[in-house]
């Protein structure tokens, strides 16, 4: 009897090591995966659009993958790390353990209720407390113009905070503009005169 179930134990616990994880995923940070799978090696590469590109090699042990992750040069992040994900079942991983800033938590491969992004970085015209701003990437870094007192706005974006400073006709100062994970709205933290001001936000459809 303990041999039949120290058998029966054994062949769950490891009874999603046969499955193969090669396919296209979609995850909860609005990015596309294409992961492949050989053997007890896994690889993938993740698309979210300009804001961020990854890639990751790992390998699984039982129902545990461990690796690492780094951006690539494709998309304006420059982050790394170490990541630990848990195989739930077939189609749908998690996130364990992560170190680097790494955004995702849920894959799931295939169809997807989940929809994917309509926007994967600030770039674009946003309607704001101070009217229309238009944001656009140039290398690392994001450039904003708005006509309010002909304002500008430069920095640099990480994860979905950006962090710069601001300058108009009439002053000058730090800001801080924090995105939603859809970059569909944002509020934000700026200096004027050496006050703090949190009224300025945006959004868009």
């Amino acid at each position: 009897m303990k041999t039949i179930v120290s058998v029966i134990f054994y062949l769950s616990s490891n009874l999603l090591i046969g499955q193969n994880l090669t396919g296209i995923w979609t995850c909860d940070d609005g990015g596309t995966y294409y992961i492949k799978q050989n053997s007890n090696d896994l690889w993938w590469y993740g698309d979210g659009g300009t804001n961020w590109r990854n890639v990751f090699r790992g390998k699984i042990h039982g129902n545990t993958i461990f690796g690492e992750w780094s951006d690539v040069p494709s998309g304006i992040q420059r982050n790394s790390g170490a990541l630990t994900l848990e195989i739930t079942n077939s189609n749908k991983l998690t996130t364990s353990w992560t170190s680097g800033n790494f955004g995702g938590k849920i894959w799931t491969r295939g169809n997807s209720k989940t929809q994917p992004n309509k926007y994967n970085s600030p770039a674009g015209t946003w309607q704001s407390t101070y009217g229309d701003i238009t944001f656009n990437i140039q290398g690392n870094r994001i450039v904003g113009t708005y006509q309010y007192h002909d304002g500008k706005i430069e920095g640099t974006l990480t994860g979905n905070v950006l962090k710069g400073t601001w300058q108009q006709d009439n002053g000058h100062g730090e800001i801080s503009i924090t995105f939603n994970k859809d970059f569909t709205d944002f509020s934000t933290v700026y200096l004027w005169n050496g006050k703090t001001f949190t009224e300025w936000t945006g959004n868009r459809d």
